[in-house]
C-alpha cells in the first residue's frame, strides 16, 4: 500500500512538473492577462490583411495567410517562427531569450516572427500546432525542425547553433 502511495505521488509530481515546461491547447483558465515579455497585435478576426510589425530585432504577426506565412519563412537564412498565446506560462518565460537572440543579429541573417496562436487560429490549425510554445525553424526557406516546449537562452543559443 505504501509503495502505491509512493506511485501516485511521483505520478503526480511528474505531471506537475510537464505543465511548466509546455502549454496544451487547452487554455488556462487561471491566467488571462496578456503577457508582459509577448507584446500582441490587435486586430479583428475577420480581416483578410497580414499585419507585420517590427518591435526591436524581431516581427510579430496578425492574420497571416498560408501564402504570405511562405514568403515570410523564406524572407531571411534562418527564421524562428514562435507560436505563442498571451496565457502560456513558458512563452512568457521564452519571449525574453528568443528577443535577446534576434536582436543580436542582423535580420539577413537571423529572423524571429512571433504569432499569437489565437489570433491566427486558422494558420495554427495548418500548422498542426498541438501545444504552447512551439518553435518553428527555417533554413533558407525550408522547415528544419519544430520544437514544443519552453527552454532557456543556453538550449535556444544550442538548438539554433545546429541550423545557423
Amino acid at each position: 500500500m505504501r509503495e502505491m502511495k509512493t506511485h501516485r505521488v511521483f505520478f503526480a509530481a511528474t505531471i506537475i512538473g510537464l505543465s511548466f515546461v509546455s502549454c496544451n491547447s487547452a487554455k488556462n483558465e487561471s491566467s488571462d492577462k496578456p503577457a508582459e515579455a509577448a507584446e500582441q497585435i490587435d486586430q479583428p478576426a475577420e480581416s483578410q490583411h497580414t499585419t507585420l510589425e517590427k518591435k526591436g530585432g524581431h516581427s510579430e504577426i496578425a492574420n497571416v495567410s498560408l501564402e504570405e506565412y511562405t514568403k515570410i519563412v523564406s524572407s531571411s537564412s534562418f527564421v524562428v517562427v514562435d507560436m505563442y498565446t498571451t496565457w502560456c506560462r513558458p512563452c512568457k518565460e521564452m519571449a525574453p531569450h528568443l528577443k535577446k537572440i534576434a536582436s543580436e543579429y542582423d535580420e539577413s541573417e537571423f529572423k524571429l516572427v512571433k504569432i499569437d496562436a489565437e489570433k491566427n487560429v486558422e494558420m495554427s490549425n495548418k500548422l498542426k500546432i498541438e501545444g504552447y510554445p512551439t518553435l518553428k525553424l527555417y533554413k533558407d526557406g525550408k522547415e528544419v525542425n519544430t520544437t514544443l516546449g519552453g527552454m532557456n537562452e543556453a538550449q535556444l543559443r544550442e538548438l539554433f547553433s545546429k541550423y545557423m
